[in-house]
C-alpha cells in the first residue's frame, strides 16, 4: 500500500460520531423494527452481503491490523458487522429512550 492512501484507512471520530447521530436521531426504529419483523431483514441481510462483496472488490487485498495482515474477506465483514452494532446500539437507546419517555408522560385531564 501506498504512504499517500493510508490516511483514508484511519479512524475519524467525527464519522463516528455522524454516523450514531444519523441512526439515534434521524432514524424511527419503531417503524425500522416493524419493517424488518414483516421480512425486511432479508433484503438487509442481501444489502450487507452485496456491500461486503463490493467493498472487498474495490480495497486492498490485505489490511493491516493492529500489526497482523489479514485478507479483505475477514476483515470488510468485521468492520460492516461492528458498523450494523453500533447503528442497532444506538436504535436500542432510541426505543428505550422512547419507550421510557411515553411510560412517564401524563396525559392532561379531560374536561366534561
Amino acid at each position: 500500500m501506498r504512504p499517500e492512501r493510508l490516511h483514508a484507512y484511519r479512524f475519524h471520530p467525527w464519522l463516528l460520531f455522524a454516523w450514531c447521530v444519523f441512526w439515534f436521531s434521524l432514524v424511527s426504529w419503531p417503524e425500522l423494527v416493524d419493517l424488518l419483523r414483516r421480512g425486511g431483514w432479508v433484503v438487509a441481510v442481501l444489502l450487507v452481503a452485496m456491500a461486503c462483496l463490493l467493498w472487498g472488490v474495490v480495497s486492498e487485498a490485505w489490511w493491516t491490523v493492529v500489526g497482523v495482515s489479514l485478507p479483505n474477506y475477514v476483515v470488510i465483514p468485521l468492520i460492516v458487522l461492528l458498523r450494523l452494532g453500533i447503528a442497532g446500539g444506538c436504535g436500542l437507546l432510541q426505543l428505550y429512550v422512547t419507550s421510557t419517555a411515553s411510560r412517564g408522560r401524563l396525559d392532561p385531564p379531560q374536561t366534561l
